[in-house]
């Protein structure tokens, strides 16, 4: 005599076996996302006083499959985002970097950190350059810095996140608690129009290795980037500990390491765990 069907039990079986599945393929064994060339990190400035423009002539390695570039911007008095021009890329043919996140300070000037980026950069030796469209009158200075990775997933879109302070000494962003482990965070800050730049340092709630960069820009600036993030929400803080409070903003941008599952790849599997349990309850029912 066959079996009867019970819904409940069959249901309770086929989400076992597809969340057992799904979770087998998100611990896939992960490529370490690493810095190929621009390290150490060596910001080039636009000069003490004022620059409409600041560029730097950069070398991708052709292991690198990703291209960043983390970009300051002082007294742009601008609210919207100054590198509308954006950036290009001329290792071969030109390749346009996406202007992934920028944060302006949370009082006026509206100082701007900025990072870009471009998935499989042409191998190759070029100059990038950086243009405020809005540059005002009285100028500000401006820095960029440019490394490139590999061991990144071009699949898979960086996740942004970005805050600003109108008064304060301390701003954290905070990733994800979905973060997957492995992952890689560009960072970017800036601390009004003052400071003590030797003491304006980036800190992390997990165990990844933070390097950085903190340097004078007429304020206190930094730049950086955290190497394997633990996963889940990380919390990501630049911080003048000794400093007066001023106006700031930061930037951080999350890249996943290959082997990281696209969702639509995870949906694929968990569709195929259920069609997979029906069968085989039907066979042997």
């Amino acid at each position: 005599m066959k079996n009867k069907l019970n819904p409940v039990k069959t249901s309770t079986k086929i989400l076992a076996l597809s969340a057992a599945l799904t979770g087998l393929l998100s611990l896939t064994a992960q490529a370490q996302i690493s810095v190929v060339d621009g390290t150490p990190l060596t910001p080039v400035q636009s000069g003490s006083t004022a620059g409409a423009s600041v560029s730097d002539t950069f070398t991708v390695s052709a292991s690198a499959n990703a291209l960043v570039v983390e970009l300051f911007d002082r007294d742009s008095q601008n609210t919207t985002d100054p590198f509308t021009a954006g950036l290009t890329w001329n290792g071969g043919s030109p390749q346009t970097l996406t202007d992934a996140v920028g944060e302006p300070n949370g009082a006026s000037s509206y100082s701007w950190v900025n990072i870009f980026y471009l998935y499989n950069p042409t191998p190759g030796t070029a100059t990038i350059t950086a243009t405020d469209t809005a540059f005002p009158p009285q100028g500000g200075a401006m820095a960029m810095a440019i490394f490139d990775l590999t061991g990144v997933n071009t699949a898979v879109n960086p996740v942004a996140y970005a805050a600003n302070l109108a008064s304060g000494n301390s701003l954290s962003i905070t990733t994800s608690a979905a973060t997957p482990a492995g992952e890689f965070a560009a960072l970017a800050a800036s601390y009004g129009n003052g400071g003590n730049y030797t003491t304006f340092l980036y800190t992390t709630s997990d165990s990844g290795t933070l390097n950085q960069v903190d340097f004078n820009a007429l304020t206190a600036q930094d730049f950086g980037y955290e190497l394997g993030l633990s996963g889940g929400a990380t919390t990501i803080t630049a911080a003048d500990t000794p400093g007066g409070s001023t106006k700031m903003a930061e930037a951080g941008l999350v890249f996943a390491p290959t082997g990281v599952p696209e969702p639509a790849t995870l949906a694929l599997v968990g569709i195929g765990a259920a069609l997979f349990g029906m069968f085989r309850f039907r066979k042997h029912s």
